[in-house]
């Protein structure tokens, strides 16, 4: 009877780990350990965002590039600098915000500059004012941060480069002023009958 192989005998003995030496190093595959990723390597960014998702999910045809700023919505809120010298206007400069909402028609005929220790206080500066060297003196500037009513009056004035109102607007007290300044008598009853002037009762008598 034939002697029975052990198991230990016939089983595939542990691949031994190479071991090389200075003069017979041993050759190691790079590949290999490239191939496998670091446990410690930081994991792929991630690319995929909202806005890539939703642009990948609508149809070439129907995505549009954003159109171009209205250029008369901008030049309605833009404020006008043509002609301002800065060098009298020491006080002063530029608002940090554009109008918020729609510009008053006064700034048609005046600079928006904001106090310089305080951008929050908006002043308006007459452009007649401030061409002929009034507003050195201090003459032709109000504040408008809360309200306009003050540089409306001021640009309603009867003297030169002035005579002003809103668009749309009569300016009743126009005729009485001339009446006053060409020092034509005029009487209590006729004084009454300018001041009493209505708008809409002359639109209605020029229509009828």
């Amino acid at each position: 009877m034939p002697p029975k192989k052990r198991v230990s005998d016939s089983a595939p003995s542990p691949r031994k780990r190479a071991r090389g030496t200075a003069s017979q190093p041993v050759a190691i595959d790079s590949q290999s350990y490239q191939s496998q990723p670091s446990a410690l390597s930081p994991p792929p960014p991630y690319t995929h965002t909202f806005e890539s998702r939703l642009r990948e999910s609508q149809p070439k045809d129907a995505i549009v590039a954003p159109a171009e700023g209205n250029e008369a919505f901008d030049a309605h809120l833009e404020d006008n600098y043509d002609g301002i010298d800065w060098g009298r206007l020491k006080l002063y400069t530029k608002p940090i915000t554009t109008h918020q909402h729609k510009r008053s028609w006064i700034y048609r005929h005046g600079y928006r500059v904001a106090l310089l220790k305080d951008p929050t206080c908006v002043f308006f500066i007459c452009y007649w004012c401030f061409k002929h060297k009034l507003t050195d003196i201090s003459i032709g500037i109000y504040n408008t941060s809360a309200a306009v009513s003050s540089a409306a009056r001021h640009l309603s004035e009867q003297k030169p480069g002035h005579r002003l109102v809103a668009p749309g607007k009569t300016l009743v007290a126009s005729v009485y002023n001339a009446l006053t300044t060409a020092r034509v008598p005029i009487s209590q009853a006729v004084a009454n009958q300018i001041n009493r002037f209505s708008k809409q009762r002359f639109r209605f008598a020029a229509v009828d």
